[in-house]
């Protein structure tokens, strides 16, 4: 069994709790950090070790909220710790992004996550995101771009990603059948792109990978296509 590092795991959650108080979650009067800690209790469940469940804590700090907004959350905990910033990680994470997709508040962001965390946590969480910048790029060029990224992926960010969408296939299913196709509005991609993202997502994943995982992330695209 997996021994969790308290002190580690709770410094997580504070900082999701100060960078995603405000968010709830798409349509519901949810907070959205039930859906980060779902995802990340979903990691351990399918083998994953305490970095992957760190990094599916922190899946999307990066890109859903102003980074420069982020940064100034997140300087506190740094000074909380009273580490010192290591200067190699910026030059690390930025020669693994395409030029036009550095933005220096993200990657403020992932330097604090990594002073707090380590490069691991940081790079996981990096190629979970699909957005660098603020304001986003539009929804279909940032689909395409995560989904392509997705095939050489190492299982273990495939991992994180898997229990991410399963957990919004799980939710979009449950919901359509409370409430029908009206879900769909909430979506950038509406009820054609949603279910095109899935279904290229999965393949996406499915690439030099196999895992139990897929197979349910599968089962509930197949309801929602047959809905």
């Amino acid at each position: 069994m997996i021994q969790l590092n308290t002190g580690r795991v709770l410094q997580a959650v504070d900082l999701i709790m100060t960078l995603h108080k405000e968010q709830k979650r798409k349509g519901r009067d949810v907070p959205y950090i039930t859906h980060l800690f779902i995802v990340a209790s979903k990691v351990l469940e399918e083998g994953g070790d305490e970095d992957q469940f760190i990094a599916a804590l922190l899946h999307d700090s990066v890109e859903d909220q102003s980074q420069s907004t982020a940064v100034k959350m997140a300087d506190k905990f740094v000074e909380m710790l009273a580490k010192d910033t290591k200067e190699d990680s910026e030059s690390f994470l930025i020669s693994l992004m395409k030029e036009e997709d550095r933005n220096k508040d993200a990657f403020e962001l992932l330097k604090k996550i990594e002073i707090i965390f380590g490069s691991k946590v940081a790079y996981y969480v990096m190629q979970c995101s699909d957005s660098f910048t603020y304001p986003k790029k539009p929804w279909k060029q940032r689909k395409e771009e995560f989904i392509a990224r997705c095939y050489s992926m190492s299982a273990e960010v495939k991992l994180i990603v898997a229990c991410d969408k399963w957990h919004n296939l799980y939710s979009l299913y449950h919901d359509h059948c409370k409430e029908g196709d009206s879900i769909w509005s909430r979506f950038n991609g509406k009820k054609e792109g949603s279910l095109w993202y899935y279904r290229e997502i999965i393949q996406a994943l499915k690439m030099d990978w196999q895992h139990p995982i897929l197979s349910e992330l599968e089962f509930y695209l197949t309801r929602l296509l047959e809905k």
